[in-house]
């Protein structure tokens, strides 16, 4: 028969097994390499503190930069929109369109940035973004004049080349035809 105050085997090495444990555990502790549980417990608590702190004043700054902060995208947009604008109408003019514009202060404050491309490399822009341009600085014209203006910046254009930018890029253009010409605005 079983004594009672004995224990089973396997009782007694689990039981040896978790006083090795204590006695490190203890032993690290005497040391300082491990701090007790409370001092554990504090300091992330006042992690806590400091987290909820840091995301409040985070929370706080953002709300009083988004405006400054939306402007900045606004600004970015409109600045990106006006540089493609610039490039193009620079494209159209040219060399021979920018004589006399040097001395304007804006004009020469981009140039001396380098922000305007030489001429000389410039790429030929598409029949119908002349076409924009030109309607954008004047409004509504007849392909008369349209075809005028084209002849006086480019060596060949024909009515037919115009006829045909305006067909195929009638998401921009506008067409009506008036009792003696046929009239180009923009959407």
């Amino acid at each position: 028969m079983r004594n009672l105050h004995t224990r089973p085997l396997y009782q007694k090495d689990a039981t040896r097994s978790k006083q090795k444990v204590l006695d490190i555990v203890a032993s690290l502790s005497d040391k300082g390499r491990m701090p007790f549980a409370t001092k554990a417990l504090a300091a992330m608590r006042n992690r806590l503190r400091h987290e909820c702190g840091q995301f409040l004043k985070n929370q706080k700054e953002m709300d009083e930069l988004s405006d400054q902060y939306n402007r900045y995208v606004d600004l970015q947009k409109d600045t990106a929109i006006r540089e493609k604008r610039i490039l193009t109408l620079f494209s159209l003019l040219g060399k021979k369109g920018m004589m006399g514009l040097e001395k304007d202060p804006n004009i020469a404050e981009l140039k001396e940035r380098e922000f305007f491309l030489d001429p000389e490399f410039v790429e030929d822009l598409p029949l119908w973004k002349i076409i924009r341009e030109y309607i954008t600085a004047v409004g509504k014209a007849p392909i008369n004049d349209i075809f005028a203006f084209l002849s006086e910046i480019q060596d060949s254009t024909s009515r037919q080349g115009i006829e045909s930018a305006l067909k195929y890029h009638d998401d921009v253009f506008k067409v009506s035809k008036g009792a003696n010409d046929t009239f180009v605005s923009l959407k």
